[in-house]
């Protein structure tokens, strides 16, 4: 099972003894940081609905905004 992982997993795992151990140890990592997409995903689309032009607020300033909103959903949704 160590030679099918990458070096950063493995660095992780390498000192464990049995199989078992390494695989709960990586599925518990991976669930983590599925849960932080989930989560920032969420924050992202909240942010994306509630999006507003503000009275007295530069046009060329929001669509910035706008554009980071939008870029940050599409690394998550095409990761």
């Amino acid at each position: 099972m160590l030679c099918a992982i990458f070096e950063e997993e493995y660095t992780k795992v390498h000192s464990f003894i049995s199989v078992k151990q390494i695989w709960d140890n990586l599925t518990a990592t991976y669930e983590c940081i599925s849960q932080v997409k989930r989560n920032k995903l969420s924050l992202l689309t909240r942010r994306y609905k509630l999006f507003c032009m503000e009275e007295g607020k530069d046009i060329q300033c929001k669509f910035i905004c706008f554009q980071t909103i939008l870029n940050e959903l599409r690394s998550l949704v095409g990761t």
